[in-house]
């Protein structure tokens, strides 16, 4: 959950729901986190923040993506890396959202070149760490309005996607709108527990 620039997580237990706890430890919690995705085997998580670690100037208007490590023995994360200016600008970089593929990531980039003032962007991870990305691209007039469009999220099968962008009367509003098949990502697969319910998407073949 978000609250007021700060990222925080609560577990859901018999009783209810846990009292929320920050994503980071102060040791290394950023001065503003935006957006958090998961890789699908928990592996990684990314974000937008704001900290000292930027590419270029440091100010209000300066957010990069950043991503934190799982520990080797699962119980925590590892300070977070700027994923470098593959990715990043000295604008405004958020909203990341990773495919359940672990490969495919959509994100809003201020400054990446673009037919708005926030446009979604598509990079795929290269190999197989989490630093090393294919450039940006722009997903184009079929996704991206004039103004700003962010908070990018698509359905597991990759045809669908849902933002949220400005619209007439200084609004925002949420847009629905299908893929374009060349920026699809990979397929995967939903694996359901028949016994507790619990799903999975991996990648792989549908």
């Amino acid at each position: 959950m978000y609250d007021g620039g700060i990222v925080k997580y609560t577990d859901k237990e018999t009783g209810g729901w846990s009292a929320p706890r920050n994503f980071f430890p102060d040791a290394y919690k950023p001065e503003w986190q935006g957006s958090t995705t998961f890789a699908s085997n928990r592996e990684a998580v990314l974000f937008a923040a704001r900290s000292m670690d930027l590419v270029g100037v440091r100010n209000d208007d300066n957010i990069d993506l950043f991503v934190s490590l799982r520990l080797p023995d699962g119980g925590g994360k590892k300070p977070p890396i700027n994923l470098g200016t593959a990715l990043n600008t000295p604008f405004e970089d958020r909203s990341p959202f990773l495919h359940p593929d672990m490969r495919t990531l959509y994100f809003s980039s201020r400054y990446h070149g673009g037919l708005g003032s926030l446009d979604v962007f598509t990079s795929t991870r290269i190999g197989d760490g989490w630093l090393e990305w294919t450039e940006p691209e722009n997903l184009g007039k079929e996704i991206n309005l004039p103004g700003r469009d962010w908070g990018y999220k698509i359905s597991t099968d990759g045809t669908i996607t849902y933002f949220s962008g400005d619209a007439p009367g200084k609004k925002e509003e949420l847009f629905q709108v299908v893929v374009p098949e060349r920026f699809r990502p990979q397929p995967v697969s939903t694996i359901r527990t028949a016994s507790s319910g619990w799903t999975a998407s991996l990648p792989g073949q549908s």
